[in-house]
């Protein structure tokens, strides 16, 4: 029987699918699994980058009528999709996969491959099997019209419905909803017919695409992490000058207090805490401690603002701290289940007393950092707790979520105490 355009035409479009998917799944899970870090981009997990690399591999042995290696990744294909069924109820959400050791596919993703499945496992010969492939090729395609809707929704009122890219599953719905509905409406059910070198050219096509998007990925990468690592230079160096800033400023009030004795330095310690408060909004407390360790005075922001501040300089700790014969500013974070709360310790110049002060850190570092951060936000930590989290304005960030991309990472120490970045 002559092959008519349009056979011709639904042959080529199944065979570029069929590679377009072997690719895909391949260069997915060679990405997640050998080069997490090097790509950029919109991709599947490994879990779906395997199970798109059984169904590349099964639908093109569907169409050339090769029965043996359809039935094996047909039937690899099922038991990686009941396992993460099992898996997934067992383990009442998402997690990492005993597969790939990455995250597994959602149960919603799972069934739906479930039923692609079932046309892989049965062929398309025959009206019975055509019919299943039609119908299953125009529900595929009416779920992605699913996904689109969830794409335009606002990202706090998304559902995850997968764990990988959204728009990587997109692109996988389509191509594989278009080629199960050519696939079932073929009036020939004979092999594909193209000639070998007709074969060769689609499939290195496919390929060459696929190595050209990997290497664009790999630099559009490489570029942003470069420009992540200039924005944190740049964090650095202004959260480094503001609390230097914020060192002269103390610095100077004790040069005041150095100058002043009897009850004018009350006066002035009032006045300047007073005004300090005012200019400092993460200013807390402000206290005078005399070279027995005694506190002689102090003022907090508001009548319970000082109480931290002094039931840490009461513990055996801050006061060995405070004791250190030093003669330079310093900054203590006494607490670790309170992170943020920092002591500023200054001595007064000709003098056995010294100058204390509480501030939150994190509220210093969001009230001070002006920085035009583009389309990046910066987590600002100590150890593992978050102290701030920076973020370009008219951006909505859910502050309870880790971040899920770390482009760059930078470890800084400031004047007179450190924290990482």
């Amino acid at each position: 029987m002559p092959l008519n355009t349009r056979d011709l035409a639904a042959e080529t479009l199944l065979l570029l699918v069929s590679a377009t998917l072997l690719c895909m799944g391949a260069t997915s899970l060679l990405v997640g699994l050998v080069l997490p870090q090097v790509v950029f981009g919109p991709m599947l997990v490994p879990d779906a980058a395997l199970a798109t690399l059984l169904i590349g591999v099964s639908l093109l042995a569907t169409l050339c009528q090769w029965r043996v290696l359809r039935l094996a990744s047909a039937g690899g294909l099922t038991l990686l999709l009941l396992y993460t069924l099992l898996h997934n109820l067992m383990a009442q959400g998402v997690s990492e996969s005993w597969v790939t050791g990455q995250p597994r596919i959602t149960s919603l993703a799972a069934a739906v491959l479930l039923v692609v499945n079932v046309c892989l496992w049965r062929g398309v010969e025959g009206v019975a099997r055509q019919r299943w492939w039609r119908a299953a090729g125009i529900g595929l395609l009416l779920f992605g019209g699913v996904v689109v809707l969830q794409l335009w929704r606002p990202q706090a009122n998304q559902v995850t419905l997968f764990t990988s890219s959204p728009l990587a599953v997109l692109v996988f719905i389509v191509l594989l909803g278009a080629a199960l509905l050519v696939a079932g409406w073929r009036q020939r059910h004979e092999r594909l017919s193209p000639g070998r070198l007709t074969v060769m050219v689609g499939l290195a096509g496919v390929l060459a695409s696929s190595i050209a998007w990997l290497l664009l990925s790999m630099h559009q990468r490489s570029s942003t992490e470069q420009q992540a690592g200039y924005l944190l230079d740049s964090v650095q160096l202004n959260a480094e000058q503001m609390m230097t800033e914020r060192l002269q400023l103390m610095q100077r009030m004790a040069e005041r207090l150095a100058m002043v004795e009897g009850q004018p330095r009350d006066v002035l310690l009032t006045r300047d805490a007073q005004n300090y408060f005012r200019d400092t909004l993460s200013l807390h407390a402000i206290a005078l401690m005399d070279a027995s360790g005694v506190l002689s005075w102090s003022q907090g922001r508001r009548h319970t603002s000082d109480i931290w501040l002094l039931e840490q300089l009461s513990t055996p700790s801050v006061q060995a701290w405070a004791d250190i014969p030093f003669d330079r500013p310093r900054l203590l974070i006494p607490d670790s289940l309170q992170p943020n709360n920092v002591i500023m310790l200054i001595p007064i110049p000709d003098s056995a007393q010294r100058l204390l002060a509480s501030f939150n850190l994190g509220e210093l570092l969001s009230n001070e950092l002006r920085l035009a951060l583009g389309p990046f936000h910066v987590d600002v930590s100590r150890l593992q707790h978050r102290l701030v989290r920076l973020h370009p304005s008219g951006f909505t960030v859910d502050d309870g979520e880790a971040s899920t991309l770390m482009l760059a990472s930078r470890h800084m120490g400031l004047p007179g105490g450190s924290t990482s970045c």
